[in-house]
């Protein structure tokens, strides 16, 4: 969360640094705060000289709890599940069982027997999910919050059935029919019927993707129509898997159902995602509109273009084929000072890492 200082001289605060004297050790323990995540380096020094700061692998010491306060409520055959989030989860695996057989629902999310439910939520600070269910039918709930292979206790709601709000048909009250005198040459005017409205859903546009660390916050504008929304990442070391109703195959890869505009997941740092979002009403999708692949957690020095880590005649070439544009700030990595503009501005920034 905040910068590193070399020698030990000036850690931050909630960081640690140790220094070692001993050439020969190759280990060392520290007590950690068990609700931060961490990275860690290690340096070797003589005579004053510092070596490059070798990186291991960002930690975490904390020990995920189970969620509290599961609630679940209908709206239609829709249940709604509201929950506490737990502490230090990844996420969670939310199961919905038919109370006509056994609970057949595993913990990582497999269900055992037709009409049974399960999903997998991906981020800690997730708090509801929806999930259509089979009207007038009994469901015994669960919740299981992970941390990596780990998973608490099991919380159960309570069993709830869902289905169709009923529709309340009035009663006919008989009016006496008055029968008109017919006027010579009058003739009757015809009452006119209503056509029912329909609505068609449309798609959601305008889809930005904004990254904070290794969280990204996905933002796109309402469709018309649109019951919600099935918002699907597929991190591209595999095929896209992910179907309509949100169904994700691949491990790596999530999607949540949402009625909101925005959302924000936490993802791989340093993988890259294809994302696609689409609307949805009762039972009838939309089109899958994809925005622009993301990486989120990995930063690359000004100039490194093609993002290899390193800056040399590759980006030089990217650089001078983009020469000269305009656009929107940051429309191309070669506007390396994003203000909108491939200009000598840019160049210099790139000749000065040049070889970095």
């Amino acid at each position: 969360m905040n910068g590193w200082s070399n020698n030990c001289a000036a850690p931050n605060p909630g960081d640690y640094c140790q220094q070692i004297t001993n050439p020969a050790m190759t280990s060392t323990s520290s007590t950690t705060d068990p609700t931060s995540t961490y990275d860690w380096g290690l340096q070797s020094y003589k005579d004053g000289n510092l070596s490059a700061r070798a990186m291991g692998q960002r930690f975490s010491c904390c020990t995920v709890t189970a969620p509290t306060n599961l609630n679940i409520k209908c709206e239609g055959s829709v249940a709604v599940a509201s929950w506490t989030p737990a502490t230090c989860a990844d996420g969670y695996y939310i199961g919905g069982d038919d109370i006509s057989n056994d609970w057949g629902i595993t913990g990582e999310c497999t269900p055992t027997f037709p009409g049974d439910v399960c999903k997998k939520l991906v981020g800690r600070t997730i708090s509801t999910v929806s999930e259509t269910t089979n009207p007038a039918r009994t469901y015994r709930w669960g919740l299981v919050s992970y941390k990596g292979s780990a998973k608490s206790e099991q919380v159960m709601g309570t069993n709830i059935t869902c289905g169709p709000t009923p529709t309340l048909t009035p009663t006919p009250t008989l009016t006496p029919t008055l029968t008109p005198t017919p006027t010579s040459g009058s003739t009757p005017t015809p009452t006119p019927k209503l056509t029912p409205s329909s609505c068609t859903v449309s798609n959601p546009s305008d889809l930005k993707i904004v990254c904070n660390g290794a969280r990204a916050t996905a933002t796109w504008k309402a469709a018309t129509c649109a019951d919600g929304y099935y918002l699907g990442a597929d991190d591209t070391i595999n095929p896209w898997k992910i179907t309509g109703d949100c169904v994700v195959e691949n491990p790596g890869d999530f999607c949540i159902k949402t009625t909101a505009t925005t959302l924000t997941e936490n993802t791989n740092p340093a993988r890259t995602y294809n994302w696609g979002i689409q609307s949805y009403k009762g039972s009838v999708l939309g089109e899958r509109i994809m925005g622009i692949p993301f990486t989120c957690g990995q930063t690359f020095k000004p100039g490194d273009l093609n993002e290899d880590g390193k800056i040399n005649i590759q980006d030089y070439n990217l650089f001078v084929a983009d020469f000269g544009k305009t656009g929107e700030a940051g429309f191309s990595k070669a506007d390396i000072n994003s203000d909108g503009k491939i200009s000598i501005f840019d160049y210099n920034i790139l000749v000065g890492n040049f070889g970095t």
